[in-house]
């Protein structure tokens, strides 16, 4: 199932935020203009991210564990900008297409929480941002 999801030929469903997130008249494609913000957001935190790894800057799992830095140093402006900016506008949405092709409940149930997670953080830093 895992090959069927993530790894398929056509490159559908790759974890990437800039083939989901992209201005309007631009085209989805890697290293578009999320990429280059995220990678911009990494820096002004001092982060070198991706380069060991060999993952693209806005990969889901390069996001998260930026996610993860902002949570763990209480950086809560950005983590909030990050929220807004990048991953409430595409991961859901990924999610939902995980969802939709995964044939086994594992993964079905790892891009519910992945969901769930990201909707419920950025519900909570809004009411914080709003006094509520």
């Amino acid at each position: 199932d895992f090959m069927n999801v993530f790894l398929r030929p056509d490159g559908r469903f790759m974890p990437c935020e800039s083939l989901y997130n992209y201005p309007l008249g631009d085209r989805p494609g890697l290293w578009g203009r999320a990429a280059e913000e995220v990678q911009a957001l990494y820096g002004s935190t001092g982060l070198v991210m991706g380069e060991e790894t060999g993952l693209m800057p806005d990969h889901i799992s390069m996001e998260m564990l930026f996610m993860s830095y902002l949570i763990e140093n209480g950086l809560h402006d950005l983590q909030w900008k990050f929220l807004d900016e990048h991953l409430v506008r595409w991961i859901p949405e990924y999610c939902d297409e995980v969802r939709r092709h995964a044939g086994t409940v594992f993964y079905k149930e790892v891009a519910n929480v992945m969901k769930e997670f990201i909707l419920s953080e950025y519900e909570a830093l809004g009411g914080e941002r709003n006094g509520t």
